[in-house]
């Protein structure tokens, strides 16, 4: 008799795998910007060599920044709320079944959980067998089974920061007739992408704007990540008198930064010592009259 493997119908039984943390060390640079993504996607990719389907609580996994934790929501099978079904080997001999599920801004809670900025995904493997019962169920189990592997891939098409910071110019502008801002951007950081800066008012209102382009993505090593080295890219921005009028009702400055990937690059490797740095500078230009002539 080969003992080596065992058949019958496992029914329902509950499933386990302990947990795993992966690290989200990345957002930790995003400070207290607010953050926003476009389109974004969380893959799981499960490969299984058990001889029965495995259905798996997506609740269970949860997304956690200090002691804040998140846990989350799938809404895209309908027969089997919050479940991911991960198919199993039909044979004894077979290879592993590999089961990807896509979830995004349309069938769960992914874009409110990116958003929180997490430090960590606590994947959580917890289920049962046959999650859609034939009654009876043909399944096996082998003494040489590797088990499940789960794997996480996080996507966007666009990530955006945005800070408020104060413009306070008190008597600055006074008597200027020209002003060039200059900006640079320091870019540890494998992608690419463009600034925005909303000048506002009192009321929140934008009384101008300003948008800079193409700021250069890091370069990348063997493995698709920042070989850590800052590339720099300049921009200037010159003010007439009439921008200066403008300026003077400001009060304060909406910093917008988008990231994309580099054209060409179909995805790039993120890290946590990734840093984008933002510096301005300013010349003016002054006119100054005498009054008792």
């Amino acid at each position: 008799v080969d003992t080596s493997v065992v058949y019958g119908d496992f029914k329902q039984e509950a499933f386990s795998v302990s947990e795993k943390s992966l690290s989200l060390d990345f957002f930790e640079n995003f400070g207290d910007s607010d953050l926003s993504f476009t389109n974004p996607r969380m893959t799981l990719t499960a490969a299984n060599d058990y001889g029965f389907p495995i259905g798996v609580h997506l609740s269970d996994i949860r997304f956690r920044q200090g002691s804040i934790t998140t846990n989350l929501s799938y809404t895209g099978n309908v027969g089997l709320p919050d479940m991911f079904v991960i198919e199993g080997v039909t044979n004894f001999g077979d290879e592993k079944k590999t089961t990807a599920i896509e979830l995004n801004q349309d069938n769960s809670n992914i874009v409110a959980l990116l958003e929180s900025k997490p430090s960590f995904i606590d994947l959580t493997v917890n289920g049962k067998a046959n999650p859609i019962d034939a009654n009876p169920n043909e399944n096996f189990y082998a003494t040489d089974n590797e088990g499940l592997e789960v794997q996480v891939n996080l996507t966007f098409d666009e990530v955006s920061l945005q800070k408020m910071i104060s413009f306070d110019t008190e008597d600055l502008l006074d008597n200027l007739t020209e002003l060039l801002l200059s900006v640079t951007v320091s870019n540890k950081i494998p992608l690419t992408g463009r600034l925005v800066l909303h000048f506002k008012n009192d009321f929140g209102q934008t009384v101008l704007s300003e948008t800079l382009t193409g700021f250069e993505a890091a370069n990348v090593d063997e493995t698709g990540a920042s070989d850590g080295v800052p590339v720099t890219s300049d921009f200037r921005i010159d003010w007439d008198e009439e921008d200066i009028t403008l300026l003077n009702e400001v009060q304060n400055v909406q910093v917008v930064l988008t990231l994309v990937l580099p054209q060409g690059e179909d995805e790039v490797l993120l890290r946590g010592s990734d840093a984008v740095r933002i510096s301005i500078g300013t010349k003016l230009s002054a006119e100054f009259t005498d009054d008792n002539e």
